[in-house]
């Protein structure tokens, strides 16, 4: 399965980015 991210540059949008990919970690099923 793929995923894509439209990242961006500006410092505000890190914590956004993180979120979807915990959410997507989560829904894979990985686990730490």
């Amino acid at each position: 399965m793929l995923y894509e991210f439209n990242l961006k540059t500006a410092p505000e949008n890190l914590y956004d980015i993180t979120q979807n990919v915990q959410e997507v970690i989560r829904e894979s099923g990985v686990r730490d």
